[in-house]
């Protein structure tokens, strides 16, 4: 690839990265159509356990665009640059395996990330 792509150069997280985007971006229409189905029928909709599962399908959906958003940014480094902002918050509110699989990939020290 050419200096001035917008793609990673590295191809190793181009590819993560692509993984990482589709799988998510599957996960959504199926989420839509199990919080919708929890929503339509009011005997369900009533049901203290259908509420907590839908409260679990929301969290679900939040940690997939979550992961929809780091596999942008690994497709796109361009904007680690231009909205750190949202990279930072990303890496915190997935985990840890996301911050160490970054500071490992990046070779960045530890002190830069700002925890």
């Amino acid at each position: 690839m050419s200096q001035n792509s917008v793609l990673n150069p590295d191809r190793e997280l181009l590819v993560i990265g692509i993984i990482y985007t589709v799988l998510s971006a599957i996960v959504f229409p199926v989420y839509v159509l199990i919080i919708h189905a929890l929503h339509s029928r009011h005997d369900l909709r009533e049901n203290i356990s259908y509420k907590l599962i839908n409260l679990l399908n929301y969290c679900d959906v939040s940690q997939a665009f979550c992961h929809l958003l780091t596999g942008i940014f690994l497709i796109f480094p361009v904007f680690i640059s231009k909205v750190d902002f949202f990279v930072r918050v990303s890496l915190k509110v997935e985990g840890h395996e996301k911050i160490m699989f970054s500071i490992f990939r990046s070779k960045m020290p530890l002190e830069e990330l700002n925890l």
